[in-house]
């Protein structure tokens, strides 16, 4: 492969894609798609409830962690024109969002040491169709995405670097409240820790459970009795996404989803293989001959979402699964074997097409979000 200086240095490839990227995040955010019917329902949830009963669970199916429900209350608290309001909500997604692209790249210099295929990874993540669309929706999922990425730097930086400082494990604490995927990510650093350094370990695991004890008591038990619970009797009673045996496609199904989703047959068809070809590329990182500790460090986490999905435990979604999308972006540039160059190439086609052609057209008409509130209680009805 070419290297990027024969072509474009890597500080201008950088500048363009981040562009393109934030761009593209910004036609979404100023256009003021309508509301889907889970943004209305959160909206309802913090227009309606005070600071203290957020903390004791959501009504109509909803969860979110406490970190985004107090921030979002706060937009709500000055006086602005419901049109604007609806701006204002999707203000921190993008900033979450927004961030966890230069968080992203912060990542790809650690994690990736040559340059052509950290900007590649750089691209499938900036360019990818979920990462930009849920910058801009009225949900958390951009807020875990930034507290994963921020994890995974932390987690790279005391196990392949053997650098600890307080503020890491304040911020592994903190986390807690700010997302429901964290564990996924603190579960395998954690055991790696009690396996190979007990002082940091201990350092990271004490703030760790005062902080989970704290939150646990004021909020996670009132959610997991009725919220999750709630959930999971949607999820078993809709096709959502658990992994079984009697639903074999549903792992291609979801992965391609990270691409192209649709209803018609010819979308349903690209999806499973996009999928397949996603599940393909992971399949051969795990069996490379990569470096083992740099393999678990970036697979451990997508497999215990696999584990937990084939329990009926978590379902494999977009957007519940959108945290682990920056291992898997670095995973799939990682391909080094037979036909690189058109694997690597198809990849970047992948997250370029699909970027460019769901961004502007697949989303909702701007809409006037004084008749859409009106509608609220019709639209609830359904859940």
């Amino acid at each position: 492969m070419l290297k990027l200086k024969n072509i474009i240095s890597d500080k201008y490839l950088f500048a363009i894609i981040l562009t393109i990227g934030i761009l593209l995040r910004f036609v979404i955010l100023f256009r003021n798609n309508l509301m889907y019917g889970d943004e209305i329902a959160l909206f309802e949830n913090i227009k309606t409830l005070s600071f203290s009963y957020l903390f004791r669970g959501l009504d109509n199916i909803q969860a979110c962690p406490p970190a985004f429900l107090f921030l979002s209350k706060l937009m709500l608290i000055s006086p602005t024109h419901s049109y604007k309001q609806d701006l204002l909500l999707r203000i921190f997604p993008f900033i979450f969002g927004t961030a966890s692209v230069f968080c992203f790249w912060r990542l790809c210099k650690l994690v990736i040491k040559d340059s052509v295929v950290r900007m590649l990874a750089f691209l499938v993540f900036t360019l990818n169709t979920q990462t930009i669309a849920y910058c801009t929706i009225f949900k958390q999922y951009s807020m875990e995405l930034l507290v994963a990425i921020i994890l995974y730097i932390i987690a790279y930086r005391i196990i392949f670097e053997n650098t600890s400082k307080w503020w890491y494990f304040l911020l592994i604490a903190l986390s807690v409240w700010f997302s429901y995927s964290c564990y996924f990510i603190l579960a395998p650093l954690l055991i790696f820790l009690l396996l190979k350094n007990r002082t940091v370990f201990l350092k990271t695991v004490i703030p760790l459970i005062i902080s989970f004890a704290t939150f646990y008591s004021i909020s996670l038990r009132y959610i997991i009795s009725s919220s999750y619970l709630q959930m999971q009797d949607c999820w078993n009673g809709l096709d959502f996404g658990y992994l079984s045996f009697s639903h074999p496609l549903r792992l291609f199904i979801r992965t391609g989803e990270f691409f192209f989703w649709g209803g018609t047959t010819p979308y349903k068809i690209l999806t499973i293989l996009c999928g397949i070809f996603i599940v393909f590329l992971f399949i051969t990182y795990l069996f490379s001959k990569h470096d083992k500790k740099l393999k678990l460090y970036l697979t451990t986490p997508i497999l215990l979402v696999i584990l937990a999905s084939c329990l009926h435990k978590y379902p494999i979604v977009a957007r519940l699964v959108l945290f682990t999308y920056p291992l898997l972006a670095i995973i799939l540039v990682s391909y080094n074997y037979k036909f690189k160059k058109i694997i690597l190439t198809t990849i970047c086609f992948l997250a370029i097409t699909s970027a460019i052609y769901y961004t502007p057209y697949s989303f909702d008409k701007p809409r006037n979000s004084i008749e859409i509130q009106k509608g609220y209680m019709n639209i609830i009805q359904d859940y």
